[in-house]
């Protein structure tokens, strides 16, 4: 057996990263499981439906299943949408959101490291990359200036005040939901302290009714302790959000055109 080294790609990377072998679970017939589980039709007749084996701690991982859930999410939040492409390290504001009309594809960005200031274009590559012409090169700052320009425009104080209503009506919603979970959490444990009540008041002389009152606690019990789990699930979060700095945000965003130009502002913020 030949084995050939070769540069790693992001296929391959991408490719490895998704393998669940990498976590010590062998699996095999995957394709006609998935298949069959989504409702599709069985494999063809020369093949015996049913391939699929799956076993847990098959051999040693190389990482932890929950190790390979995580990668899998940052892959899922990393994807590249159909209409965006990676933003990158670059300090260009627009980069990955600029499309060429004529061809449709993103525009890249190109940096002059030598220039005085900094300064970038935006170039569509058009066909040279299949041997033809380059589209069209423009100016990097004064595309974005005038998209800036337009942007801080349309924020006004209706655009803060609609936010503000958005998030009072989420508060108020969470709060009556809250409300509700509350309320069954106390009449549970009522009816499991009443429960428990005639346990301990009972003399024993009826065994029958013993049992049952056991297995009637066990269950309101169990059910006492599933919704004690689903109310702490609902806990609420710390808000950074009060009145008083929502009325400081309006005050702040009075004047947008000189918090966007501050040097202290970058495109993060």
């Amino acid at each position: 057996m030949l084995m050939r080294f070769t540069m790693p790609t992001v296929a391959g990377l991408r490719r490895f990263i998704n393998e669940v072998a990498y976590t010590g679970r062998y699996v095999y017939g995957r394709r006609h499981w998935r298949r069959v589980r989504a409702g599709g039709e069985p494999v063809p007749p020369h093949r015996p439906v049913g391939q699929f084996v799956e076993l847990e701690d098959h051999h040693e991982g190389y990482i932890t299943h929950e190790e390979y859930q995580e990668n899998l999410k940052i892959l899922a939040t990393n994807r590249k949408g159909p209409r965006h492409s990676h933003l990158g390290p670059g300090s260009a504001l627009l980069q990955g959101i600029c499309r060429c009309e004529r061809h449709g594809k993103i525009m890249s960005v190109h940096y002059t490291p030598r220039a005085r200031r900094k300064h970038w274009r935006l170039q569509c590559l058009g066909d040279h990359l299949r041997g033809g012409e380059q589209c069209v090169s423009v100016p990097g700052p004064g595309i974005e200036g005038a998209v800036v320009e337009a942007v801080l425009g349309h924020l006004d104080a209706s655009v803060v005040d609609e936010v503000r209503r958005l998030w009072k009506r989420e508060r108020r919603d969470w709060k009556r939901a809250h409300a509700g979970v509350a309320d069954e959490l106390r009449q549970q444990a009522e009816v499991v302290d009443s429960l428990r009540r005639k346990i301990i008041g009972d003399d024993g002389t009826r065994p029958n009714l013993r049992a049952m009152l056991d297995d009637e606690y066990e269950k309101a019990a169990r059910k006492l302790e599933s919704i004690r789990k689903g109310a702490a699930k609902q806990e609420e979060a710390p808000d950074p959000f009060t009145d008083a700095r929502w009325d400081e945000l309006v005050r702040l965003c009075t004047d947008r055109v000189a918090i966007w130009h501050v040097p202290t502002t970058t495109d993060q913020d």
